[in-house]
């Protein structure tokens, strides 16, 4: 309310309704406490971020990445922070972020800590923009992912080791999706049924094709004990394109689906011809027969 006297020396006052202005204040204060709450007890690292990569806002979960407080973080740049060797390649995301080129970006990077430690994060940024559409700030998230990081280095070594053991085995590897029939398999294995390289799509029935005629029951009977009792165990002669006839010993487990159904196999193969010949245990020394004896490839196993 304000007044004024008149010339009369009457008062005059006035009236103004401020219940308008002061629900929009209470919402714009509630709508800064919900956007301070959103970055600042974030479970990632959360931060705003200016076009010349100076952190303006940041929260705690950033700070404990990083190992910086939050006036030593601000006080910074995020190219400050950045590995060298990934610099170029942020710098260049941003400035299509910031351009309208892209609407988002994620990559995954390294910080160096206060301590000068590396940590491997996950990145994901986005734009703040004002109403005219000029850039403003980055929004970035954070999120440290270094055990993940350290975790597939472990099994990229351990599939090393599986692999250079295989190879000095000789013995090729084999996963199996039974639902699919299809699988993965190491080229050693595609070596043992007398490919040079690689070939496109292989299954239990392409498998099937390869085997002679009068051991594929042999084979059917190996893959249904398997679906009982989860352990595969089976040798078979196969024929190569040469129509030469060769033994394999095929071991592996069955892996089964919450309800018990059977829906994938692993193992191994191995060429064990010379055993057999060398034991007398090949009927046929590089007997050959004709291709005529083979099915079909879209003929199946009963899987269950």
């Amino acid at each position: 309310m304000s007044s004024n006297i008149l010339p009369d020396g009457r008062w005059q006052a006035f009236v103004r309704d401020v219940s308008e202005r002061k629900r929009v204040e209470q919402a714009l204060h509630e709508s800064e406490e919900r956007f301070r709450l959103t970055i600042d007890e974030a479970p990632i690292g959360m931060a705003l971020v200016a076009l010349d990569g100076r952190f303006v806002r940041v929260n705690r979960a950033l700070c404990e990445i990083i190992g910086y407080t939050s006036a030593e973080l601000t006080a910074l740049t995020s190219q400050a922070i950045t590995h060298p060797d990934d610099l170029d390649a942020n710098l260049a995301l941003a400035g299509q972020l910031a351009r309208g080129e892209i609407p988002r970006f994620q990559l995954d990077r390294r910080y160096i800590r206060k301590d000068g430690t590396i940590v491997d994060i996950q990145l994901n940024a986005s734009i703040l923009r004002t109403r005219e559409g000029a850039p403003l700030y980055y929004i970035v998230q954070v999120e440290d992912i270094t055990e993940r990081k350290r975790a597939e280095a472990a099994l990229k070594d351990s599939e090393r080791r599986l692999t250079l053991a295989l190879d000095s085995a000789q013995m090729g590897m084999w996963d199996l999706d039974l639902l699919t029939d299809t699988s993965v398999r190491s080229l050693r294995h595609d070596q043992i049924f007398g490919y040079s390289a690689a070939v496109p799509t292989w299954g239990a029935a392409v498998f099937m094709t390869h085997v002679v005629p009068e051991d594929r029951e042999v084979a059917k009977r190996a893959f249904e004990k398997a679906f009982v009792s989860d352990n595969f165990d089976m040798e078979c002669r196969i024929l190569w394109a040469d129509e030469s006839i060769h033994w394999i010993s095929a071991k592996g487990r069955v892996y089964r689906n919450p309800k018990g159904d059977p829906v994938r196999m692993m193992g191994t193969v191995l060429d064990v011809t010379e055993h057999k010949h060398a034991t007398g245990g090949a009927a046929e020394k590089r007997t050959r027969v004709s291709g005529a004896g083979r099915v079909h490839a879209t003929d199946r196993l009963g899987h269950r």
